[in-house]
Formats: structure tokens, C-alpha cells, sequence
């Protein structure tokens, strides 16, 4: 048996199905909105929003971007060790705390105390 869907778009405004109804979208004050408007529906939002429209200005149409927060001081970038600075396998160093019993994630970043332990046993053996 074969099964027929039909959709059609209706005017948010006027609740009337049409041909000429369209999808629109808006964003004011940072939030979205979609609306489905026929030919004449669409007309009277573009006058009603013209004069805003020609006074404001045009901006780009992608994602919108998180405000900068403002900073008295700068920002220092402390460096994270990784397998390629250190030398150490990750791997290897979760080994080595779990024969010692020290708790290490089995994912994930392995605490800078633990890493730091590691790396100074194996630098300087006794």
C-alpha cells in the first residue's frame, strides 16, 4: 500500500495556506525566530521594518560571537605537558602509578603531580 504525505505551509499571520508562503528568518536581540508568511504578508513586514532596516546597520549572517570579556590584566598561557614535550608515554606513566597505587585517571589528562614524580624518577634513577 502506498502512503501520500502532503505539507503545506500556512501564513503564521493570516492562518491561510498558500502557494506563495514562504519561510522567513529574523533575529532581534539576539534571538532567532522563523515565520512562515505569504506574498502579502512579507510585504507588510518589510514596510512596517524598512525605516529600521535603512537606519541600522548590515552585519554578517553567521553565527553570532560571545563578547569579549574585558581584562585589567593579561592573561598568562601556562603550558601543558604533553607526550611530545616530556618524552613520557602516558601509557607508561599510568602503569607506573598503578604499581605504586597512585590514583590516575584511566582517560584523560594525568595530574601535573604525578607526571612531575614520574619524570623526575626516571631522569634521575637512584
Amino acid at each position: 500500500m502506498a502512503r501520500l504525505v502532503q505539507t503545506y505551509l500556512v501564513d503564521d499571520l493570516t492562518q491561510e495556506r498558500g502557494d506563495d508562503v514562504q519561510t522567513h528568518s529574523l533575529e532581534l536581540n539576539g534571538v532567532s525566530f522563523e515565520i512562515d508568511l505569504s506574498a502579502g504578508s512579507y510585504e507588510d513586514l518589510e514596510a512596517k521594518l524598512g525605516p529600521f532596516m535603512k537606519a541600522g546597520r548590515r552585519t554578517s549572517s553567521g553565527k553570532r560571537k560571545r563578547p569579549r570579556k574585558a581584562s585589567t590584566h593579561a592573561q598568562k598561557r601556562v603550558p601543558v605537558a604533553t607526550f611530545n614535550d616530556t618524552g613520557a608515554d602516558p601509557a607508561e606513566i599510568r602503569r607506573w602509578a598503578k604499581e605504586r597505587k597512585i590514583a590516575v585517571p584511566a582517560r584523560g589528562r594525568i595530574p601535573r603531580s604525578v607526571r612531575e614524580q614520574f619524570i623526575a624518577l626516571h631522569d634521575n634513577p637512584v
